[in-house]
């Protein structure tokens, strides 16, 4: 997982030094940061990849809190934008697969805290 969230902070935050305040890698960053809250975020994507990427931190931050339920759910957002060439669609196919493959609940998973 660490490999998954290093990636996307690299793509996410190298842009940052060129995005002006509310552009969608700024309010990413900022909200993985704990800076601002999902709202704000979720209606910073006007294009289908920005959305990818949107969903994808959206679960990823969930799936850091612990709240494995939301962030499976924003995972399959994810994937439902079927952008397949995109490395965050592949990391959330990636971790869902995993958890279905665990064979536990998602509860115990992040009892666990994988």
């Amino acid at each position: 997982m660490k490999s998954a969230l290093t990636n996307w902070c690299l793509v996410a935050f190298s842009t940052c030094a060129v995005c002006a305040a509310g552009e969608y890698h700024y309010l990413a960053g900022r909200y993985m940061l704990g800076l601002t809250d999902e709202k704000e975020l979720i209606v910073a994507g006007a294009t289908p990849r920005e959305r990818l990427e949107i969903a994808y931190c959206l679960g990823l931050k969930a799936q850091l809190d612990g709240r494995y339920g939301d962030a499976s759910d924003w995972y399959r957002v994810t994937i439902e934008t079927r952008i397949k060439r995109a490395p965050e669609y592949r990391w959330a196919y990636n971790q869902l697969f995993r958890w279905a493959g665990s064979g536990k609940s998602l509860e115990r998973l992040a009892a666990q805290k994988e």
